[in-house]
C-alpha cells in the first residue's frame, strides 16, 4: 500500500484527481479515512448504486446516484473535502460526465478537494490524465497481516472458544507465510485454518502454505516450491557457514527492532 503520508502528499499537491488500482476497496476506504481524519477534512463515498454520502453516515445525499448527478453535488460542497468515487472511471465515455471533470478541476486545484477514482484498472480519457496522479495500493505488509491475523482470531473467539497457541517467532513465520496475499484472501486464510480445530498455532504455518500453493495453481501459472534445501546438503564453503551461523539473529524481527541492518546480500568470488 502507498504510506499514508503519499496520499496526503498526492492531495496536498492539489491534484484535483487521483486514480487508485486495486480489487481491494473496503481497505482502500479505510485509508482514505484515515488519510482525511490526518488532513482534518471530511470524506465521502459515492458509488453509482447507492449515491454520494459521508464516510460513516448511512444515508446518501437525494438523487446523486448517477454520476453526473454525484459530481453536481461534489461540486455544490465548496470546502475541504475527499471523494473516494468508486467505478467512476467507466462512465468518462459520456462526454458530460468529462466535461465536468474537466470544469471541477481549475476549483479543486486551489485547495484541499479531491476526487478519488478506484477500481482493479482505471483507464482515463486523454483529457483527465495530465490531472490525475496515479497510485498502486500494494499488498499488505506485515505490519497490517499481523493486525488482520489478531482480527480474525478476535472475531472468531466472539463465535466459538479459539486457542491462540503461537508464539511470537510462530506469529512472525505465518505473517512471513502470508505476503502476497490480499488483506481478503488472508482474512478467509486465517479463518479456515482456525475452524479447523478451533486453534491457531504453528502447525497452521504449513496450512497457510498449501492455501498458497492452491492459489497459485488455480490463478497463475507460476509453482510455488517449497525450500526444503538447507545448508546441510551444501558441500564445502565452511567459512561461508561460519559467518551465516554467526550473523542468522540479524535477520530475526528483534534485530530490526533494534535497528540492526540484516545486509542485501553475499558475494561470492573465487579465485
Amino acid at each position: 500500500m502507498p504510506p499514508l503520508s503519499d496520499l496526503a502528499l498526492m492531495i496536498q499537491s492539489r491534484y484535483p484527481f487521483i486514480a487508485v488500482e486495486t480489487s481491494e476497496e473496503d481497505r482502500l476506504e479505510t485509508t482514505l479515512s484515515q488519510v482525511a481524519g490526518d488532513l482534518r477534512v471530511p470524506f465521502f463515498v459515492w458509488t453509482v448504486t447507492n449515491g454520494l454520502h459521508r464516510h460513516g453516515l448511512p444515508n446518501a445525499i437525494y438523487d446523486s446516484q448517477q454520476p453526473l448527478k454525484g459530481l453536481n453535488n461534489v461540486a455544490a460542497m465548496t470546502g475541504e473535502a475527499l471523494f473516494l468515487m468508486k467505478d467512476l472511471h467507466r462512465y468518462l465515455t459520456d462526454p458530460a460526465v468529462v466535461r465536468k471533470c474537466l470544469d471541477l478541476a481549475p476549483a479543486f486545484g486551489h485547495d484541499r478537494r479531491v476526487i478519488v477514482m478506484s477500481a482493479a484498472k482505471v483507464e482515463l480519457p486523454s483529457e483527465l490524465e495530465p490531472l490525475t496522479a496515479r497510485l498502486t495500493l500494494a499488498l499488505p505488509g506485515a505490519d497490517e497481516l499481523k493486525s488482520v491475523v489478531k482480527r480474525v482470531v478476535a472475531e472468531c473467539s466472539r463465535e466459538r472458544p479459539v486457542s491462540m497457541g503461537l508464539s511470537p517467532g510462530d506469529l512472525d513465520r505465518l505473517v512471513d507465510r502470508l505476503r502476497g496475499f490480499t488483506e481478503f484472501e488472508a482474512e478467509r486464510a486465517i479463518t479456515q485454518a482456525i475452524l479447523r480445530d478451533n486453534t491457531l498455532d504453528a502447525r497452521d504455518i504449513d496450512f497457510i502454505v498449501e492455501l498458497k500453493k492452491e492459489m497459485l495453481r488455480k490463478d497463475s501459472v507460476l509453482e510455488y516450491i517449497s525450500p526444503e534445501e538447507n545448508l546441510a546438503e551444501v558441500g564445502g564453503f565452511k567459512n561461508l557457514k561460519a559467518w551465516l551461523a554467526k550473523r542468522k539473529k540479524a535477520f530475526t524481527p528483534e534485530a530490526k527492532t533494534f535497528g540492526i541492518d540484516p545486509g542485501r546480500g553475499i558475494l561470492l568470488l573465487g579465485v
